[in-house]
């Protein structure tokens, strides 16, 4: 999990708007939760990317099937704020 401060995500936009968050792939985006299908040579695995979030903080999740123990990737996420 990974969490951070984001001072503009007001108590008011947690009890009465919208967060959205997305993750970024080059040029491409897709709104979490995503959920992966990965295979290598030994096994295969399922990971899902997620969010939670409350007021001036989110944070991120990477949580792999089976005990597969990878280290996620770098990411880049994008956040929108609706209220």
């Amino acid at each position: 999990a990974y969490s951070f401060r984001f001072s503009k995500l007001k108590k008011h936009i947690c009890n009465e708007g919208s967060v959205q968050a997305y993750i970024k792939t080059g040029e491409y985006q897709q709104i979490l939760p995503v959920v992966r299908h990965h295979e290598d040579s030994k096994t295969q695995w399922t990971s899902t990317t997620d969010y939670e979030y409350k007021p001036e903080e989110i944070t991120f999740f990477v949580t792999n099937s089976d005990f597969v123990d990878e280290r996620p990737e770098t990411m880049l996420f994008r956040v929108a704020l609706m209220w």
